[in-house]
């Protein structure tokens, strides 16, 4: 009875830790689609507007660019990991998950995002947030 009983606090436990980490995986399961900004004189309205670029992620750890729209088959793949392992410093955090995009494409093109799945309040729409080092402000992504 008492191993049975340790071996449910040890599973309870890590279900507990490891349960975000399960739902940013799978909500990030889709397309999403880059905003570009348009920061122009001639833009009265939203600054964001849609790139046409959209990225797949899918749930055998496969991300699929699709940077033009016209062109089927220019894609460029890449082989992802979630964690909160940051993947360039390798520091764990108890706050942050970070993505690692491996380009399968183009050898050493990769990539280590800070990642953050939020929804605009006012219209329920789902955003992914790509913060890289140094950057002034995150690739922002919106779900297809």
């Amino acid at each position: 009875m008492m191993k049975k009983l340790i071996i449910l606090i040890i599973f309870v436990v890590f279900q507990s830790q490891s349960g975000w980490s399960q739902t940013i995986e799978q909500k990030i399961i889709g397309n999403w689609e880059v905003t570009d900004y348009d920061l122009s004189e001639e833009n009265v309205g939203e600054q964001e507007k849609p790139s046409g670029i959209i990225w797949t992620f899918k749930l055998n750890n496969i991300c699929e660019e699709k940077s033009d729209p016209s062109n089927p088959s220019d894609v460029t793949i890449y082989e992802y990991k979630i964690s909160q392992a940051n993947c360039e410093t390798g520091i764990i955090s108890t706050e942050f998950y970070y993505i690692n995009l491996i380009n399968k494409t183009v050898f050493g093109d990769d990539y280590c995002f800070m990642i953050d799945i939020d929804k605009i309040d006012e219209t329920n729409q789902e955003i992914l947030r790509l913060y890289a080092a140094d950057a002034m402000q995150p690739n922002i992504l919106v779900r297809k």
